[in-house]
């Protein structure tokens, strides 16, 4: 290979010579079609008294002045939206409804486990009274209770 550049040498040079004369001749060239270019554009007319006619077009996003963000506290399917996009509402306003049957059945399940749990701790209260099972078996039921006691009420709450 460094004999093939020695050997050659002189003829790698000549081209590479060429090749920037080549390409300063084209930027050259380039260069005087775009002042030429740039020379034809601006005409000249008469003064004249005239209504200026402006329009503007453009692409992009508008954004509101005013933002929010409407949430509610629980999931669930709307039933009914009482407003429409853009309406002005006001702080307590309704502005829709949401169907109630799964909050109502989320309730239902935590009576149920509830009133399980409590006759689960009044059994077991009467069987540790008599020394017929475990302390522990008794504060597992009195926890599961109180377990079930704080489902119900967030529940309720949550259906609120």
């Amino acid at each position: 290979m460094k004999e093939f550049f020695q050997k050659h040498r002189k003829r790698i040079v000549a081209g590479a010579v060429a090749l920037c004369v080549l390409g300063g001749g084209t930027y050259y060239y380039m260069d005087s079609q775009n002042a030429s270019q740039t020379q034809n554009l601006y005409t000249t007319g008469k003064v004249e008294k005239g209504d200026v006619k402006t329009s503007i077009s453009a692409t992009g996003t508008i954004n509101p002045v005013n933002y929010v963000d409407v949430s509610t506290n629980v999931a669930g399917k709307l039933e009914r939206v009482l407003v429409k996009e853009n309406d002005h509402v006001t702080e307590g306003q309704v502005i829709a409804y949401i169907d109630t049957r799964q909050l109502q059945a989320s309730v239902d399940d935590a009576r149920a486990a509830l009133s399980k749990a409590e006759l689960d701790m009044n059994r077991y209260k009467a069987l540790a009274a008599q020394n017929a099972i475990a302390q522990q078996t008794y504060d597992d039921a009195v926890t599961s209770y109180e377990r079930a006691l704080s489902t119900f009420q967030s529940c309720i709450c949550r259906s609120k």
